[in-house]
């Protein structure tokens, strides 16, 4: 018996406006669309999912990536977190000048399933992180 992937989006918590609320049905459509179509294309899960966050990334709608709000200094400073089924877990809080944080946090997962021979995760600056 094979699986239906199932993809569920929300906008993010805290206040919405009613008056843009066909927009955030409408990222959140696309938001799914995007997953939907990599794992009908036989991506895995994560990639699905972090093409679908990247989508609420880099939208002015949502607070996260590009629509986020503005710390007290005037900054932007992004969380993102990710855990997979095998028991992985990777996030970022409070990163600074990254567009797609969620990227940040793909690339250390993967290092976690791929770890360097000598078992420890390079430094890296966050540009070099971000690169998608």
């Amino acid at each position: 018996m094979g699986y239906l992937p199932v993809v569920l989006i929300h906008a993010g918590a805290g206040y919405h406006s009613l008056a843009k609320s066909n927009s955030y049905i409408q990222l959140c459509n696309l938001s799914s669309k995007t997953a939907m179509e990599l794992l009908k294309d036989g991506s895995s899960a994560t990639e699905a999912a972090v093409a679908a966050m990247k989508v609420l990334e880099d939208s002015s709608l949502t607070n996260a990536g590009y629509g986020s709000s503005l710390s007290i200094d005037g900054d932007v400073e992004c969380d993102a977190s990710m855990m997979t089924s095998d028991g992985y877990f990777a996030a970022v809080a409070a990163m600074r000048c990254v567009y797609n944080p969620i990227v940040v946090v793909h690339k250390i997962l993967d290092l976690q399933h791929h770890p360097p021979k000598d078992g420890r995760i390079p430094p890296r600056s966050k540009q070099r992180w971000s690169r998608g």
